[in-house]
C-alpha cells in the first residue's frame, strides 16, 4: 500500500489523488472502485460537508425572511391604517393596487437572479456576490420596517417606502437566489467513485450523486420551513403592527449574513470564469 501523510488530522493516501479534482484524496480504510464495485456494492451517500450546511442555514434565513415579509403585503397595501372593525392595512391602496405590486414583486425577484448570475461569473464570483446582495437585501428589509412604523405610516411614507423596498430586496434576493444553490453543491468536492471500509468491515460504494442528493434534501427542507416564516409574520400583523411583522424577519437576515460569513474559511470557492451571457452578447456584436 502507498504511503500516507497527515493533512488536516485526517490520515490521507498522498499517491491516491485523482488527477482531475484535487478533492479526491483517499482517505484511511478507502480505496477507488473498480467496475465490479460499482456493479456489486452498496451505494450509499458520504457525509456532508460543514461547508454546505453553512450554504443551506443561509438559504434557510434567507427563504425566512422572503416568505415572513411577503405574507402580510396584500393585507399591508389594500386596507387602510387601524381603521375599525376591519382588517389590518396601512396603504388602504384596494385590491387591485395589492395584487398589481405583488405580482411586479413577484416578477421582479424572478427576473434579478439573471443580474446576480452575471455578476457573479464574470467578476465576483459566488461567495462575494451573495455577500454584496445580502447588503443590499437587508437595506430593502430596513426600509421596508421603518416605513411601517406608524409615525411613517400617518406621514405618507407606507406606499413609497414599500416601493423603494420592493425593488431593493428584489435586487437582492435575485443575487443570492441565482448563486447559493450551485455553491452548495460546490462545496461536495469528490467526485470519482470509491469505496469505504465500515466499521463492521463491509465495504460500501460511496456515490457522488447520492451525496448531491442528500444535500439538496436538506437544501429543499430548509427551503421549505424557512417559508412557515409567514404564519409568524401573519400574526404579528393582526396582534401587534406591521413594523413588528417586518422587524422579525429582518433580525433574521442579519442573522443570515452572519451564519453566511461565518463559514467563510470552509468554503469551496470557484474563480469567475466569464458569464455566457456577457459571451453571447461580445459575439452579437463582433
Amino acid at each position: 500500500m502507498s504511503s500516507a501523510s497527515i493533512k488536516q488530522g485526517v490520515k490521507v493516501n498522498t499517491e491516491a489523488h485523482h488527477l482531475d479534482h484535487d478533492g479526491d484524496i483517499l482517505q484511511e480504510g478507502e480505496r477507488w472502485a473498480t467496475e465490479e464495485d460499482m456493479s456489486t456494492l452498496r451505494r450509499v451517500a458520504d457525509k456532508i460537508p460543514t461547508a454546505a450546511y453553512f450554504v443551506v442555514l443561509t438559504e434557510f434565513c434567507e427563504r425566512f425572511t422572503y416568505y415572513g415579509i411577503t405574507g402580510p403585503f396584500q393585507n399591508y397595501i389594500s386596507n387602510g391604517y387601524q381603521v375599525p372593525n376591519s382588517r389590518p392595512g396601512a396603504i388602504d391602496g384596494g385590491q387591485q393596487m395589492a395584487t398589481g405590486l405583488s405580482n411586479f414583486f413577484q416578477f421582479w425577484c424572478y427576473l434579478c437572479p439573471i443580474l446576480g448570475a452575471i455578476i457573479a461569473d464574470q467578476w465576483l464570483g459566488k461567495y462575494k456576490t451573495i455577500l454584496l446582495f445580502s447588503l443590499v437585501y437587508i437595506l430593502g428589509n430596513l426600509v421596508l420596517t421603518l416605513t411601517a412604523l406608524p409615525v411613517s405610516i400617518r406621514a405618507g411614507g407606507a406606499l413609497p417606502g414599500m416601493i423603494i423596498a420592493m425593488i431593493t430586496i428584489g435586487l437582492g434576493t435575485g443575487g443570492i437566489k441565482a448563486n447559493v444553490s450551485p455553491m452548495v453543491a460546490e462545496q461536495y468536492s469528490r467526485f470519482r467513485p470509491f469505496v469505504r471500509k465500515l466499521k463492521s468491515g463491509k465495504e460500501v460504494l460511496v456515490d457522488r450523486e447520492l451525496t448531491i442528493q442528500s444535500i439538496f434534501s436538506w437544501f429543499y427542507w430548509a427551503i421549505n420551513v424557512g417559508g412557515l416564516s409567514a404564519i409568524a409574520t401573519t400574526e404579528l400583523e393582526a396582534n401587534v403592527d406591521f413594523w413588528a411583522a417586518y422587524l422579525l424577519p429582518t433580525l433574521m437576515f442579519v442573522a443570515c449574513i452572519f451564519v453566511f460569513w461565518l463559514g467563510r474559511s470552509r468554503y469551496i470557492l470557484s474563480k469567475p470564469t466569464g458569464s455566457i451571457v456577457v459571451k453571447a452578447y461580445r459575439t452579437g456584436r463582433a
